[in-house]
C-alpha cells in the first residue's frame, strides 16, 4: 500500500497535492475535535465537582470572585430538574458564624440529608471586596450573617430567615441548634 502511495505521488504530482491538503485538513479538524471534547468534558467535571454544590467542606466557603448570579441561575436550573428550592447562604470568610453554619450544614448527617433532598445550596458572597449588591438588591436586607434565603426554582422569594433564631442558648454552648434548623429546612422544602 506505501508503495502504491509513492508510485501514485510520483506520477500524479497535482492530484497527490490535493489528497495530501484534504487528509492534513481532515486531520487538523479531527485534532481540533478532540482537544475539543477533551476540554468540554474537563470543564463538564469542574462545574460539576463544585464543592459549593457537591456537599464537601472547602477552607474558603465563600468566593468574592465567584460570579453570584450566574451561580444562582445555574442553581435555579438544577432546582427545576432535580424538584428542589435554591437555599442562598450569604455570608463572608470574615464571619465564624457563617463558617460555623456551614459546617454544621454539612457535618450533621441528618441536616446534610435535608439540604441534599430539598435543595440547592449557593454561597453568595458579602464582605469589604464584594457585596455583590447586584444581586443581592433583588432580596430584603440581611439583619446579619449569615442569612438565608429560600427561593423557588423560577426564583421568587419564598422565605428569608434570621439565623441568629438558630443559635444555642449560651449556656448550652457556641454553635447553633439541629432541630430548629432541621425545622427550618423541613418547612420551606418543596413537597412534591
Amino acid at each position: 500500500m506505501i508503495a502504491d502511495l509513492v508510485w501514485f505521488a510520483h506520477a500524479c504530482p497535482s492530484a497527490w497535492k490535493t489528497i495530501r491538503r484534504r487528509l492534513i485538513i481532515l486531520l487538523t479538524v479531527i485534532v481540533i475535535a478532540v482537544v475539543l471534547f477533551v476540554g468540554l468534558r474537563k470543564a463538564s467535571r469542574m462545574s460539576t465537582a463544585d464543592s459549593r454544590f457537591k456537599g464537601v467542606a472547602s477552607a474558603r466557603v465563600f468566593d468574592p470572585a465567584r460570579n453570584a448570579a450566574f451561580d444562582i441561575q445555574w442553581a435555579q436550573h438544577q432546582a427545576d430538574i432535580q424538584h428542589k428550592n435554591v437555599l442562598l447562604d450569604v455570608g463572608g470568610n470574615w464571619c465564624p458564624s457563617c463558617i460555623l453554619l456551614d459546617r454544621t450544614l454539612r457535618s450533621n448527617t441528618r441536616l446534610h440529608e435535608l439540604m441534599q433532598r430539598s435543595y440547592v445550596l449557593v454561597h453568595v458572597n458579602w464582605s469589604s471586596d464584594n457585596q455583590n449588591e447586584a444581586v443581592l438588591g433583588h432580596y430584603p436586607k440581611a439583619n446579619g450573617y449569615p442569612a438565608l434565603y429560600v427561593l423557588a426554582p423560577d426564583g421568587h422569594l419564598i422565605h428569608q430567615q434570621n439565623t441568629s433564631e438558630f443559635e444555642q442558648p449560651a449556656s448550652q454552648g457556641t454553635g447553633y441548634d439541629e432541630t430548629a434548623i432541621a425545622r427550618f429546612l423541613g418547612k420551606y422544602a418543596p413537597h412534591n
